[in-house]
């Protein structure tokens, strides 16, 4: 599932797959959640995994910036 959601001002993407514990990965500077793809399709068996895109990455913006591609 790809989503939004509010944190302040910023929608903020996120993508939630699986079933079970919860496992949250998060990208690091210049990266977006695709980062994580391998992992997720591996982890997608076991655990509900959620990705975020931080604000400026991937899908998600910041009003008026948007980090380079």
């Amino acid at each position: 599932m790809n989503a939004f959601f509010q944190f302040k001002n910023l929608a903020v993407a996120y993508t939630k797959i699986g079933a079970g514990k919860v496992v949250v990965l998060l990208h690091g500077f210049g990266e977006d959640a695709t980062i994580w793809n391998n992992q997720v399709e591996f982890l997608k068996a076991y655990f509900t995994v959620i990705t975020i895109d931080l604000p400026g990455s991937g899908k998600s913006k910041i009003d008026g910036y948007e980090m380079p591609k």
